[in-house]
């Protein structure tokens, strides 16, 4: 049997008939989506002592954060041609084998400079597996099972970053950073000798033409604009230098775009942005993620500099919360499966816009035990509502389109995070610059408050927005999704 005849068959496995065979080939592309996704995040303890034994400053040091982001977000366009380039096994083995390769380099590190490469490759690999693995699962799962399946997918990407860095800081601890690459890469090398004897090839496979246009244009216009908005955070958005980034990054990405219409094969079908519901669902998870990234980075900013907590007592303060979100993602799975998405989604986002906006009540006092509940109610709308909807919106779309319509939600949610920390931060230092005469607690609190109140904003125009076009479908709808998705 040959390998574009296997692959066929396999997309087209009986659910019932093969469940077990199904449920390990989703298992190992979760285990190294969590992988991946952890790696994120490992590096935030070990930042302190890898300046000090590499002599570079904070500044140089972020990169390896930075640089991680950056080149993963390039990696998500191209990752609808791999997926239709290369078998599932194929990609799958050598998005990892990539990952495993740059953890290696950091674990042998001599200098600074092999430790950013090693993050450059972990980042190319990470890049690949979250969409990958959302396509794989929706298409070999049926519909009235993608929302546990996805949710299952959302718990990796809620707890893997989330303990990254108190798991890394106890190994950290004991045994030194290194020895913390070791470990992951041997953990990644396990994964691609098991994917060699386990996994097998999901997607029906062509031979698309790669436009070299459309992938220089989709790295510029992403790298360019999300390093801006990253610089805009740093230094501030008065400064010429960020603004030229994000100038260029959006130049780059609207010929991007127009060339895509114009392409008879394009690079990534934004055509498919023509379904309503596709490009509804991925409208509301932006502005979700953006109030979920945005407000992750000012509570602590919060807590630290109003507050007078640690660092790590503001990390766990957001623990049960990111505990609670992983949870729950598998909760709001099932109950989409069951009764659709309307009810989480209305659920969810009500939940958010509450917490965002009892945000804007803080002050000095609040007790450490609020804000753990204020920001766990957050954490759990969140849950019952991005996923859900995103599985509500790329279910609309057929098998054929899946890794385009992964590949576009992905990256617009990337984008839409990095926008809206730059937004949200930014007015907390603007209105907090208009105070500038008062005491540094009472204007910066302003701008905090501020903030929050824009994010809440946010917040209940997407509950508007789930309200008015999110619909459970009914079971003659279905039935006509589930024919098409075929197709």
């Amino acid at each position: 049997m040959s390998k574009q005849h296997s692959s066929k068959s396999t997309a087209t496995l009986d659910y019932q008939q093969n469940f077990k065979k199904i449920l390990l080939i989703i298992a190992l592309l979760v285990s190294g989506g969590f992988i991946t996704m952890f790696s994120e995040t490992v590096l935030t303890p070990a930042l302190p002592t890898i300046m000090e034994e590499t002599n570079v400053s904070t500044n140089v040091a972020q990169w390896l954060t930075t640089g991680f982001i950056l080149v993963s977000a390039i990696m998500i366009p191209l990752t609808a041609f791999f997926i239709n380039r290369f078998s599932t096994r194929r990609l799958f083995m050598g998005a990892m084998s990539l990952f495993a390769f740059g953890c290696l380099l950091c674990a042998i590190s001599p200098n600074f400079t092999v430790i950013l490469i090693g993050r450059f490759f972990q980042a190319a690999g990470a890049g690949i597996m979250m969409p990958l693995c959302q396509t794989v699962v929706l298409i070999l799962v049926p519909l009235n099972k993608r929302g546990t399946a996805m949710g299952v997918i959302g718990l990796v990407m809620a707890l893997a970053p989330a303990i990254g860095p108190t798991l890394a800081g106890w190994v950290i601890d004991v045994m030194g950073w290194h020895i913390m690459f070791y470990i992951i890469t041997a953990l990644a090398a396990l994964d691609v000798i098991l994917a060699a004897f386990v996994l097998e090839n999901v997607i029906e496979t062509s031979r698309p033409q790669l436009d070299i246009a459309s992938v220089i244009l989709s790295s510029v216009g992403l790298a360019s604009f999300l390093y801006g908005c990253t610089a805009a955070g740093d230094i501030g958005l008065l400064h010429v230098m960020p603004w030229l980034f994000i100038v260029v990054g959006v130049v780059a990405s609207a010929i991007f775009v127009k060339r895509q219409f114009n392409l008879k094969e394009p690079f990534l079908d934004l055509r498919i942005l023509r379904y309503r519901q596709f490009t509804i669902a991925t409208i509301i998870a932006m502005i979700t993620n953006a109030a979920l990234i945005s407000g992750a980075v000012m509570l602590p900013i919060f807590m630290q500099n109003i507050q007078g907590f640690s660092a790590m007592q503001a990390g766990l303060a957001m623990l049960p919360g990111a505990i609670c979100m992983a949870i729950m993602n598998i909760v709001s799975g099932r109950i989409f499966d069951k009764y659709g998405p309307r009810g989480l989604a209305l659920i969810g986002l009500s939940m958010l816009t509450i917490s965002a906006g009892a945000f804007v009540f803080m002050h000095p006092g609040t007790p450490f035990a609020l804000i753990c509940v204020i920001y766990t109610m957050r954490m759990v709308g969140v849950s019952m509502a991005m996923m859900p909807i995103t599985t509500w919106g790329l279910n609309t779309l057929s098998n054929k389109r899946m890794a385009h319509g992964t590949a576009i939600n992905n990256t617009l949610r990337q984008v839409a995070g990095s926008i809206g920390t730059t937004f949200f931060v930014a007015i907390m230092t603007s209105f907090a610059s208009l105070r500038s005469n008062e005491d540094y607690i009472t204007a910066n609190l302003y701008g905090i408050h501020i903030s929050f109140g824009v994010i809440t904003l946010f917040c209940m125009i997407s509950l508007v927005m789930s309200f008015i076009f999110v619909r459970t479908p009914k079971p003659d709808a279905v039935l006509k999704l589930k024919k098409a998705t075929q197709a």
